[in-house]
């Protein structure tokens, strides 16, 4: 796969940054949350849409990382295939890595 990289993109990148805020929210509109949740269940589902929020602006700030770091985003399918595998590869790595980490640091 060869794509073209936009020079000095990660500069541009670092001058963005101290411009760039991303903020995301999860509301739950027009209803009292205990109208349709208890207790428990919201007690469970508060901390997991955090987690979505925090995912949504690493997103977000993905986004504009690949827009100033490539040239185009009409990559070819087979293009796209091979940046997924790549990643994911990449973040099942990280998993064996990280449970590496937890079982000899404990």
């Amino acid at each position: 796969m060869e794509l073209r990289v936009n020079e000095g993109w990660q500069k541009r990148l670092e001058d963005l940054a101290y411009r760039l805020r991303v903020h995301a929210t999860i509301e739950l509109y027009d209803a009292d949350v205990g109208d349709f949740l208890s207790q428990e269940e919201w007690k469970r589902l508060k901390p997991k849409l955090d987690m979505v929020k925090v995912m949504a602006e690493k997103l977000a700030v993905n986004m504009v990382k690949g827009t100033i770091k490539y040239s185009v985003d009409t990559w070819s399918r087979d293009a796209w295939m091979e940046a997924a595998i790549d990643d994911a590869t990449d973040a099942l790595n990280y998993l064996y890595l990280l449970k590496g980490a937890i079982e000899r640091d404990g």
